[in-house]
């Protein structure tokens, strides 16, 4: 397969219980990071995502992927919001990906 569930980016549905910031900070972060309102009466009309990309997935294919999730959000009539605030992802699939797929700056770090 050249897309596979793995190979997409997380959703976070919260805060990292580590960090320190309550639910409605982070949803109201996310919120204005994507221009979107961030008043308490607005936020809880719609569910947010924060987006974590994987550092091992290539340039090239990190468009594909977001130009296809482009399509498929016109697609439907979402109620949710996905933002992406630049927070990578060291996860990494249990499939692997075609050679394409992989971001060469990671692979020679990783090779080191």
């Amino acid at each position: 397969e050249v897309i596979h569930e793995q190979f997409l980016s997380d959703e976070l549905s919260g805060p990292d219980s580590d960090a320190g910031e309550t639910n409605e900070a982070w949803k109201v972060r996310l919120a204005a990071a994507a221009g979107l309102p961030t008043s308490p009466e607005l936020l809880a009309k719609f569910e947010i995502f924060e987006i974590t990309v994987p550092n091992w997935r290539s340039l090239w294919f990190s468009n594909l992927i977001h130009d296809m999730e482009a399509q498929a959000g016109l697609d439907k009539k979402l109620k949710y919001h996905r933002v992406d605030v630049g927070r990578p992802s060291d996860r990494i699939p249990r499939w692997a990906p075609y050679n394409f797929g992989i971001s060469s700056d990671w692979w020679g770090r990783q090779r080191n």
